[in-house]
């Protein structure tokens, strides 16, 4: 899935880190979203706006979430 997507940033807590391996992970930014102070805990709370980040209609996103389970044999 991930050589597919080529993702750029990953959102994993450590099973799923370890689930996926290093080599999977390697060329990927990786939030661990266990980790006692998660690095945007120092962010406004509010979004900001986009006009003022010259964002536009052009400027499109797609966020993919998948819930799974990793079944060992």
């Amino acid at each position: 899935m991930l050589e597919n997507a080529a993702p750029q940033l990953l959102l994993a807590d450590a099973a799923g880190g370890a689930a996926l391996g290093a080599e999977a992970l390697a060329d990927l930014t990786v939030v661990d979203l266990a980790a006692g102070t998660p690095e945007w805990a120092n962010l406004p709370v509010s979004d900001p706006d986009p006009c003022a980040l010259g964002l536009t209609s052009r400027h499109l996103a797609l966020c993919d979430l998948h819930l799974g389970v990793v079944r060992h044999a």
